[in-house]
């Protein structure tokens, strides 16, 4: 199977020896991101959601929800090649 590395300038560059994306067959493996100013090259906010894929997986099958919760982790794209959990950690709280 061709793997193609994926770059735009429309996107933050890549901080690090990886990058923006690879696409290999259908799928495409996307670079984690933060929130980074490119025209001063700062990081403006250090929230990160993490992802897990488990192609196939179902509601069913891992006992999660479809809906997206900012507090709960949920299933995308359930029953496909593409099935991935979302992971939302709590926002740290400002001032401690």
């Amino acid at each position: 199977m061709p793997v193609e590395m994926v770059a735009t300038p429309e996107a933050p560059r890549a901080i690090g020896p990886y990058s923006q994306a690879i696409r290999a067959g259908g799928l495409l493996f996307t670079a984690g991101q933060v929130g980074f100013d490119p025209a001063t090259g700062t990081v403006t906010d250090e929230y990160r959601r993490s992802v897990m894929y488990l192609p196939f997986a179902t509601a069913e099958s891992t006992g999660l929800s479809t809906s997206a919760s900012a507090v709960d982790p949920w299933i995308m794209f359930p029953g496909t090649a593409g099935a991935h959990i979302m992971i939302t950690p709590p926002r740290k709280k400002s001032g401690g």
